[in-house]
């Protein structure tokens, strides 16, 4: 990488927070649409449901993505679940459940009993929560995934024939309960093996087409690939809307990223400001952003876990602090707004 176009990159970043959350300059969009913006809401915030919906009502999303962990879905699970569904229902607000991590026994056998055991499960789940109307079936599934991903051992388009033989399995079984909206898989990938699952028929079992779109939108994170898929759907005669349901950056993959690139340690306020521009830049300025109907940030809570403490972001920040800098826009407290937060919240009144 040339001198000047890390110094460029550098300054960039320098940029101050305040300046971040004045009004986002808007590209002429001449009709395009604008994506809803939604949140992960992970895990299940079942302890702080009030303060959970009061946070989304200030920001002024009304769409939420929750996963359900078949593999540990008990009692005490789907209990808390209908409560979460329930209350959101009550407020207006839609939950997109995402059915991941399918139990050892159906994962590794063949995609054919996962399928129909998904199957099984599904039916189950929305008949346990009938405030629930649109589903996602399994997650990045292209990248890691015995029977869809490169363990299986197959070439991309013909993992992407398998998730569609797939979905011909579980999307009947869902929609006998109910006309519930199918969500795919989010992937990476926007070509082959989505040319596999149209080849198969797999558009007309799904009602949706998912993304993850990860990365950095200050070094050219390639929100464009909506397009690209779009074209694809559209080689198939396929026209289904196209949802991105997780996007973010996390302090650990950024304060990385300036190690490797043998930058001066960054400050609390540089990675603050880091996490912003990787959201407030896909949603107010890529116009890639205008190939998706909907994008589902993630995430809007600290996901209660812990990020280990000997890696660059914990010598950016010391590891006590290191926790109030994941991909959460609020601190590790779960109530103290970061500027993505902040910024989001003033940015999504103005479009409304």
């Amino acid at each position: 990488m040339r001198t000047s176009s890390v110094s460029k990159r550098v300054a960039l970043l320098a940029v101050g927070v305040a300046v971040a959350l004045l009004p986002a300059a808007r590209l002429p969009a001449q009709g395009l649409r604008e994506p809803e913006l939604a949140l992960n809401v992970q895990p299940m915030p079942e302890r702080h449901l009030d303060r959970t919906v009061a946070q989304l009502r200030e920001l002024g999303v009304k769409r939420v993505r929750v996963s359900v962990h078949w593999a540990w879905w008990n009692e005490e699970q789907k209990r808390d679940f209908a409560a979460l569904a329930r209350r959101f229902h009550r407020e207006g607000i839609q939950t997109l459940a995402l059915i991941t991590s399918p139990p050892a026994h159906a994962d590794r056998a063949s995609y054919r009993v996962l399928a129909r055991e998904t199957a099984a499960f599904v039916k189950r789940f929305l008949q346990e929560i009938p405030e629930v109307s649109e589903i996602q079936l399994l997650n990045e599934v292209d990248t890691g995934s015995n029977a869809f991903g490169p363990e299986s051992g197959l070439p991309m388009r013909q993992r992407g024939r398998r998730y569609a033989e797939f979905l011909r399995t579980v999307t009947p079984a869902a929609r006998s309960v109910r006309p519930v909206r199918i969500v795919t898989s989010g992937t990476s990938d926007y070509g082959d093996w989505w040319r596999g699952l149209l080849e198969a028929g797999g558009g007309a079992y799904m009602d949706v087409a998912a993304l993850h779109v990860y990365g950095d939108a200050i070094w050219g994170e390639p929100w464009g690939r909506g397009h690209k898929l779009r074209a694809v759907l559209r080689q198939y005669g396929a026209d289904h809307p196209i949802y991105v349901t997780e996007f973010g950056m996390c302090g650990a993959w950024h304060a990385a990223i300036w190690e490797r690139e043998k930058y001066p340690r960054p400050s609390t306020r540089d990675l603050d400001q880091y996490h912003l521009d990787n959201w407030r830049r896909p949603l107010a300025e890529d116009p890639g952003r205008h190939a998706y109907a909907r994008v589902y940030g993630f995430q809007l809570s600290p996901d209660g876990g812990q990020i280990r403490g000997d890696n660059a972001l914990a010598r950016a920040v010391g590891a006590r602090r290191i926790n109030d800098y994941g991909c959460s826009i609020l601190r590790n407290d779960g109530v103290t707004p970061r500027p993505t937060y902040l910024w989001l919240r003033e940015w999504n009144r103005r479009r409304q």
